[in-house]
This record gives C-alpha cells, structure tokens and sequence, in this order.
C-alpha cells in the first residue's frame, strides 16, 4: 500500500477543497428511488471524475529540486575562473613593454654640450712668467733670481684659486679661457730638489728652457734629475742654446751651429726634440728670429707684456717673477688687480 505524506496529503486535501469550493453547485439530487433506471449510475461515477489526484499530483512538477539543483549552473568556478584572464603576471608583466629606458635613454641624442660647447671662442691671451731659481737664500750676486720657495708656492696657490689653467711652454696660444705658462731659465739643480715637490703639491706645470753646455755642473741640473723631472709629467723642457751666448752678437753660420749642436743633445739625453726656446739674456733680432724659426716653434724673450705688443710665436714677453716682487705685484700680473 502506497503511503503518502502528511505534507501531500495535506496540498492533496486542500486541492480536493477549492476543486469542491468552485465546482458548480449540483441541482438537488433526487433520492434514487425517484430516478429513472438508466441515470442511476451517474452519480456513482463521480469519484473517477474527481479522483483528481492523478491531476493534482503537483509532486512531480513542484518537485523543483531537478530545475533548482542550481549546482549545475551556479557551478560558476569554470566561468568565473577568470585567474586565466586576470591572471596579469602574464599579461601585465609590462616591464617587457615598458621597458623604455632603451626609447628613453636620450643621453644619446641629448648630448648636446659636444657640439655646443664649440662655439667658444679663444680669445685670451696664457699669462706667461719667468723664474730662474726657487732658493731661500741666494749664492750670488744676482739676487733678485732667487725667488723664496714660500713665495713661489704662495704664486701657484693664488693662480689655482682664480681658476687659471697651466700650459707649456709649446702651447702657447689663445684660449677660451684664463691660462698661465711657467718658465724657468738656466736649468739650475733647485729646480728638482724645490721646484717639482711645489709643482706636485699645487697640481701645477712649469716650462725649464736648458743650457746645455751646463747641464751636470755645479748648481746644474744632472742628467738623472732631468730624466726624474721629464717623467714626472709636471715639466717640460725648451732650450736655453749650448752657451748661453747672446745671439744677436753672432752671424748666421754661428747661430745655426750653435742651434744644432745644442738640439742634439737636447735630444739625446730628454728623449724628444725641444719645440720652445728662451733667448739668452732676451736679446733677438730679425735675423736671430729667422735662424732659430728652423728649430722650434715657439721662442720667448725678457721683455714685459705689459707694454710689448704686436708679438708673434717667435718674440713671446714675459713677466719677470723676482726676489722682491710683492704679491700685490704678482696679482698684477695675472690681471686680477
């Protein structure tokens, strides 16, 4: 026997009652007796009719679980999964893209000051100074060549702080900018032993113009020192002739055999052939300009640039830098007072 539950027995009952509450009232029946034989039946069947549950079995429909067993749709993971779209490390791993220091590394294109530091133009003219010897105390009776180590080093300290740069002797030309070339003449011994440690601590260049005649005599610079002071970088060497003659007393044939004899051991013993010469005692003239202009390229005399003008490469002044030059004097010089 098929057993239904209370709660569809109950929708069951409950059907059967509104089925009953709407159904059209019936005409009173009469007692069976009074009707006739062959509409006795009718009534009796009624039950087939309304037997509704076959109808009103709504279990089947409203057993929603198969279409609310949402499960199926509600299952969303596989839709929803969108760690394959959202998963950005892929796709947003931009450094790949945006990587743009290769498009943005314009140093390449904006290196401009190359070409537009050019147009600079050189227009000022390298201070140029002469020294003889950086001695305390003097040992003969031209004093005023001696010029005191604390002097000297108080020249290059002023002439690093107003920015000057130092040139050689062979680079004399106009410069965008302030420059000081450093002679010394003779080649004297001091010119190792106080001059360089100087050079070195105050980062400076000095020209020495050589008598070679003297080098390796007393006073004079040896030959070992003058290779010590080439390969320190901080000097370069020019020449002072072989004798320290003065030029314009000699004719031609004289000065071209002094000028190639003393090149030649120039050269034998610094390494290079000289390319800037010092007159002995300043003194040239046209003709001594024109033989030595054989040699060298660069020549420089005694005379004070403050009141020589009109000079070329081969008659180059000088500041005479002595014992008792003051340091207002010395600033003169340079120009900056």
């Amino acid at each position: 026997m098929r057993y239904i539950p209370c709660k569809r027995l109950a929708s069951l009952l409950l059907a059967m009652l509104v089925l009953f509450a709407c159904a059209p009232i019936p005409p009173k029946i009469p007692p069976v007796e009074d009707l006739p034989a062959a509409v006795t039946m009718a009534p009796v069947e009624v039950p087939v009719t309304t037997e509704v549950p076959a109808t009103t079995e709504v279990p089947a429909t409203t057993e929603v679980p198969a279409t609310t067993e949402v499960p199926a749709t509600t299952e969303v993971p596989a839709a929803t999964e969108a760690p394959a779209t959202i998963e950005d490390p892929v796709t947003t791993e931009v450094p790949i893209t945006t990587e743009a220091p290769a498009t943005t590394e314009a140093p390449a294109t904006t290196e401009a000051p190359i070409t537009t530091e050019a147009p600079i133009p050189a227009t000022i003219a390298p201070q140029v100074f002469m020294y003889h010897l950086i001695l305390e105390e003097p040992y003969s009776k031209y004093e005023y060549l001696f010029v005191r180590p604390a002097d000297f080093a108080a020249h290059l300290a002023a002439i690093n702080a107003a920015g000057f740069r130092y040139l050689f002797a062979d680079e004399y030309a106009l410069q965008p900018d302030h420059t000081v070339i450093i002679t010394l003449d003779d080649g004297y011994a001091d010119n190792y032993s106080n001059l360089l440690p100087l050079l070195e601590q105050y980062d400076a260049r000095a020209t020495i113009f050589l008598i070679t005649d003297m080098i390796g005599q007393p006073g004079y610079l040896t030959p070992e020192e003058i290779v010590l002071l080439r390969d320190s970088g901080r000097v370069r060497f020019g020449l002072h002739t072989a004798a320290h003659a003065d030029l314009t007393t000699l004719d031609s044939a004289a000065v071209h055999t002094d000028m190639a004899r003393s090149i030649a051991d120039f050269t034998a013993l610094v390494g290079y052939a000289p390319t800037a010469l010092a007159y002995p005692y300043g003194k040239y003239n046209a003709a001594v300009m024109d033989a030595c202009r054989e040699y060298v390229s660069f020549a420089y005399t005694t005379e004070n640039p403050r009141y020589k003008t009109g000079f070329e490469a081969m008659n180059i002044p000088r500041h005479l830098v002595a014992r008792d030059t003051s340091m207002w004097a010395f600033l003169r010089m340079l120009g900056l007072n």
